[in-house]
């Protein structure tokens, strides 16, 4: 991962690269601006140890099942945004 990082520090479009090794997953945040907005960009290398997909696929089973509560998700995922607790690890 440190090479990728050091290939993407080089590239125009990266604004900012960190790559964050203690986390349990490895993890490179990545930040760019494409037309005048910042977009931030999580990478991580899939594994055996790796549950994003999964977590996806376990939120849009609920969703499906329960189609009432997209509201409640989005605004969940929202107030965890405003109070900094979004990012389950820190640099």
């Amino acid at each position: 991962m440190n090479d990728l990082k050091s290939r993407l520090e080089k590239e125009p479009w990266v604004k900012n690269c960190v790559l964050i090794e203690s986390a349990s997953m490895p993890v490179m945040k990545i930040v760019t601006i494409a037309n005048s907005e910042e977009i931030k960009l999580d990478l991580t290398i899939q594994d055996s140890r790796h549950r994003g997909l999964e977590c996806v696929k376990l939120v849009k089973s609920y969703l499906y099942e329960y189609p009432h509560i997209f509201s409640v998700v989005l605004l969940m995922k929202f107030c965890l945004k405003l109070a900094a607790l979004n990012e389950p690890y820190s640099v």
